[in-house]
């Protein structure tokens, strides 16, 4: 059993790791690349990105979801799983053709886009490449190391890259190619390594039984990266690039800090899905412990991005960027919000098979997004697009809680008293950071924010250890040992 539980944490450090690289590689280049391409440009490119990710998210055709459950399943029966892989890479494929078809005619409509089309050609190897995107695989297997070794290898490299070739605002292709590699060339590697895992087989394979499925896995991708992805594009066409520039600087460091939570439920989805036909004690214990400790982490963040808005935005892109600071107060909620609609999602929904309620839930946060995007970017520009997507979150989140008793599973035993106490942990926390944070001065604003964060680091866990939180105390003893 203690093997077990060490294999667990080995892959939850290997798959945060894996996440938190993802994350950091936008955010270390982004304070030299902001400086060096300015707003527009900065803008500019990342509207060409985000549309491309939109396609290669239809690209998928759900599979990466889809897959990590089925490849679980499977993984003791390695003539099933060898089946498995290849009938997905070839439904993968016709994926890809129907995105990029998409795709061109979509840059080849708006004038906007039209104006930049070099960028979107650079953008779209994103959706070539999206072929090769087989980390389910290795997720299912849970074989995170993998992943984390080779994507740290390609962002070792792009980082280079990037400080190589991007120098000035004439410089704009050459950072959407390198962070267009960043997104996709570790694909290539992993799909090799698949070959030593499994044996791919072009005979007997029927593609037709994982069409409805993944149907519903693509539904929830689409609905999800249309109130995630689309508010770039709408405020891209409804006003101009200075303000996708101001929004995605802010976006991206709230979307860093979810999708590096986040990144801890996908480790226990495999047991999820076993679980959940149980639903036994069992299962109750590793959704109570997940949500306790993605609770954890995420509320503070979310209060720290909230109170230090302002000096978070001039520390990670410059004093240009400043008019961001209020969309990044705006939307630091979303940081816990979404780690919460992501673990029922995922840990709930997802493993008791029920795709269909997270795909109603997405399509109404879709309609919501949409809606809301429309009505107040051209009242509130980027701010209102901030205002609409944590809107369209919390409005997935609402359907979600309200259907989960479909699932026969009744949350009430997450909320114990740990849970209790992380809150209160959490409201203490709160009124230290704030007394702190308006009681000291420091001109640098690089030395405030590394006294603050440590400050806040520390202060948490002296009040979680005051509480006596099991985590922290269970820290403290192997410390002391």
């Amino acid at each position: 059993m203690e093997t077990k539980k060490n294999n667990k944490s080995i892959n939850v450090i290997f798959n945060a790791f894996y996440y938190l690289l993802n994350s950091l590689f936008p955010i270390i280049i982004f304070p030299y690349v902001s400086r060096a391409l300015g707003v527009e440009g900065i803008g500019a490119a990342n509207l060409a990105i985000t549309v491309a990710a939109y396609f290669t998210t239809i690209a998928s055709l759900g599979i990466p979801i889809y897959g990590v459950r089925e490849v679980a399943k499977r993984r003791n029966n390695r003539e099933s799983l060898n089946q498995l892989v290849s009938e997905l890479m070839m439904l993968n494929v016709i994926g890809v053709v129907i995105s990029f078809v998409g795709f061109f005619f979509l840059i080849s409509s708006i004038e906007t886009m039209r104006e930049n089309y070099i960028l979107y050609i650079i953008a779209s190897i994103n959706i070539a490449l999206s072929f090769f995107q087989i980390d389910w695989l290795f997720q299912g297997l849970e074989n995170f190391k993998i992943l984390a070794v080779r994507n740290a290898a390609v962002k070792v490299v792009s980082l280079l890259l990037v400080f190589s070739m991007v120098h000035n605002e004439s410089d704009i292709s050459a950072y959407v190619l390198v962070t267009t590699i960043s997104l996709s060339c570790a694909n290539i590697f992993n799909l090799f390594h698949a070959t030593k895992v499994i044996k791919f087989t072009f005979t007997g394979l029927s593609i037709v039984k994982h069409i409805k499925p993944t149907i519903y896995f693509l539904s929830t991708r689409i609905m999800s990266t249309i109130y995630t992805l689309l508010d770039s594009v709408i405020l891209g066409i409804l006003t101009n690039n200075y303000a996708v520039g101001l929004y995605s600087t802010a976006i991206k460091l709230i979307r860093t800090a979810t999708s590096l939570i986040s990144s801890m439920s996908i480790v226990y989805f495999s047991d999820s899905s076993i679980l959940s036909k149980e639903n036994n004690e069992r299962y109750q214990s590793l959704l109570s412990d997940l949500f306790s400790l993605l609770l954890l982490i995420s509320l503070p963040t979310a209060i720290f991005t909230f109170t230090y808005s302002k000096e978070i935005i001039l520390l990670f892109a410059g004093f240009d960027f400043e008019e961001a600071s209020l969309s990044l107060m705006i939307m630091s909620p979303l940081i816990l919000v979404s780690t919460i609609t992501s673990f029922i999602g995922m840990q709930v929904l997802y493993a008791s098979g029920k795709e269909k309620i997270v795909a109603q839930s997405l399509f109404i946060g879709a309609i919501v997004s949409v809606l809301m995007n429309v009505i107040l970017i051209p009242m509130f520009s980027h701010n209102g697009a901030a205002i609409a997507v944590l809107t369209a979150e919390l409005s997935v989140l609402i359907y979600q809680l309200i259907n989960v008793t479909f699932v026969k599973v009744n949350l009430a035993f997450i909320f114990n008293r740990r849970v209790m106490n992380i809150m209160l942990a959490n409201s203490i926390y709160l009124v230290v950071i704030y007394l702190f944070k308006n009681n000291v001065v420091l001109d640098d604003n690089i030395v405030f924010m590394i006294t603050n964060i440590a400050v806040s680091v520390l202060s948490y866990l002296f009040i979680l250890l005051l509480l006596k939180d099991s985590m922290v105390l269970s820290i403290k003893e192997k410390l002391i040992r």
